[in-house]
């Protein structure tokens, strides 16, 4: 009978056995030699088609930080090319504007190109403004483990825990960075009294910057009077709140009044994030 070439193959195969099994045993330990020697990463490079923008202005509201920074942002980048989505989130002090471009695109380029767009748009945004932080999103920066802490602590309790188990992780072996994040600062609000402050003729402004002589953070924002919005807000750590209550405001004429006599001093809660 004649055998094809398959045939052929097998039946040298079976008459040659132990040339076969010595070749199997070759590719064997040459295969273990070769993925040994290979490098291997938890999380290997991968490039992924989107920047970040992150700003901060102390003392800002979500909501002037949106009006102000946000929106300003998206319009001066709204015309680069290859972008295929644009999603932002604003919140107290800070902003960040995340660009999803199509696949393929040279991150690299583009995060140069919104530079660019950036610095054009410079003199539209407040002039107390931090520069604004441009970012290639980087896989390998993003946390391998998150650890949740939830307890019913006071805030400087919850910051001790926080802060312990962090030094503890940051000794492990190989172990490159741990951030500590969601820790809610207690918050202090000022409120001014409208109907005082207008009867002792003081300016709004003034009480402003007396707040800020004493280095507490005061967004303006969303109370209405005269067709102006006020709002005055403190995120400062507080140690004391009655320290703020009894900040002396000159009114002249060798005449002193507390902040607490036109404004109320109280604490809230943080302000609600305003995402798009």
């Amino acid at each position: 009978m004649k055998l094809n070439l398959f045939g052929k193959i097998t039946k040298m195969a079976l008459q040659r056995r132990k040339i076969i099994y010595f070749l199997i045993i070759i590719l064997t330990v040459l295969s273990v030699n070769t993925y040994s020697s290979m490098t291997k990463s938890i999380l290997p490079e991968v490039k992924l088609p989107y920047v970040s923008i992150e700003t901060q202005l102390i003392g800002a509201s979500a909501s002037e930080m949106e009006e102000m920074v946000t929106i300003p942002i998206e319009n001066g980048i709204k015309d680069i090319k290859d972008i295929k989505k644009v999603t932002s989130s604003s919140g107290s002090g800070y902003s960040v504007v995340i660009i999803q471009f199509i696949e393929g695109v040279d991150a690299e380029l583009k995060v140069q190109q919104i530079q660019t767009k950036v610095n054009n748009i410079k003199n539209h945004l407040p002039k107390n403004i931090e520069a604004p932080i441009i970012e290639e999103y980087d896989i390998s920066k993003f946390p391998i483990i998150a650890v949740e802490i939830n307890a019913n602590m006071s805030y400087q309790q919850l910051e001790s825990v926080a802060e312990q188990l962090n030094s503890r992780l940051k000794s492990i072996k190989n172990v490159k960075t741990v951030a500590v994040k969601g820790l809610n600062k207690p918050t202090v609000r000022v409120i001014p009294k409208f109907q005082k402050i207008k009867r002792l003729g003081i300016d709004y402004q003034a009480i402003s910057d007396l707040i800020k002589e004493y280095q507490f953070n005061i967004p303006l924002g969303s109370r209405k009077l005269n067709g102006m919005n006020y709002y005055f807000e403190s995120n400062n750590r507080l140690k004391n709140i009655q320290a703020i209550k009894e900040i002396p405001l000159n009114l002249g004429a060798n005449q002193t009044i507390k902040l607490s006599d036109i404004a109320e001093v109280q604490y809230g809660n943080e302000e609600k994030i305003i995402g798009n």
